[in-house]
């Protein structure tokens, strides 16, 4: 059994969808941590939790949790609208601290804004032989009133196995550069997601699929839903554009549940069956 270490916070969320609020545990710490699990990996949590409904709800499926524990839990306010989020940070987390692997495979490294620090992500890079990062909380800045924007700045990206990011994401670390600025700075794999449309640079082959999902309610976790299902897949077959098909059939699965919060969390057949069909449509390009 693979096993996947995590480096990322849990938050508290507080989600408006459709004249709804909802009151729900997230973050990458949970939501990466479920999907490896359903996807049959053993998972190391590295995080500093505050209290709230993540611990519970992490430890019954199995996670193994590591970090002293916060004063107060990450929260953040998201307005979900026709498939957009707007963000808000309410209260900010405190420094993941690293003390080492705990003999995982390897690593996803995914902050909310800054509890990572460049010497962490050095450190679990040396010692992790396939390491994901989502740029996200590298890139992110708090304004007035918790408002999120982000900063034309990268982390040390030397040494990353593959990055997952958005459009938005992707023009702060690299400008016009694209996914090949990346693949040019050494990143095996750059995933890209733009709404349903997502794309893999694996070497000099670019693929891409166009999710089919047609009415998009919460994609509150849905990146990291996708980048659990490509780490977990890729460390137990070693194959890119399978652990490709099933990060996209596990988003796919996700936004078809319809559901807010980790309750979107897939299923591990309803992953496998959308990994088998995209694995069919998938259309690339390159050598």
């Amino acid at each position: 059994m693979a096993r996947v270490a995590v480096f990322a916070s849990c938050t508290e969320d507080e989600i408006s969808l459709g004249g709804e609020r909802i009151a729900a545990p997230g973050g990458p710490g949970t939501y990466c941590s479920l999907t490896a699990r359903r996807l049959r990996a053993g998972v190391d949590l590295y995080t500093r939790m505050g209290p709230g409904g993540a611990r519970a709800l992490l430890e019954g499926e199995g996670v193994t949790i590591h970090g002293r524990p916060a004063a107060e839990a990450v929260r953040f306010a998201l307005d979900v609208r026709g498939g957009e989020r707007t963000l808000r940070l309410l209260r900010g987390g405190e420094p993941i601290e690293y003390s080492g692997m705990g003999g995982a495979d390897g690593a996803i490294v995914t902050p909310v804004c800054g509890e990572v620090s460049a010497g962490t992500l050095a450190s679990i890079k040396a010692d992790s032989e396939f390491t994901l990062v989502d740029p996200q909380g590298f890139l992110r800045r708090v304004g007035e009133g918790g408002a999120i924007t982000l900063a034309q700045t990268a982390p040390d990206l030397d040494g990353v196995s593959a990055i997952k990011a958005d459009m938005d994401e992707l023009a702060a670390l690299v400008g016009d550069g694209g996914a090949r600025a990346l693949a040019g700075a050494g990143v095996g794999h750059v995933l890209v997601t733009s709404g349903r449309d997502i794309s893999m640079l694996s070497g000099d082959r670019e693929y891409r699929l166009s999710l089919p999902v047609k009415d998009v309610a919460d994609t509150t976790g849905v990146g990291d839903i996708f980048s659990a299902a490509f780490c977990a897949t890729m460390l137990r077959e070693r194959d890119a554009l399978w652990a490709f098909c099933f990060a996209c059939g596990a988003a796919h699965a996700a936004l078809d549940t319809r559901e807010a919060g980790p309750k979107k969390v897939p299923a591990r057949r309803a992953i496998e069956t959308n990994a088998a069909y995209f694995y069919n449509t998938v259309e690339f390009s390159g050598a």
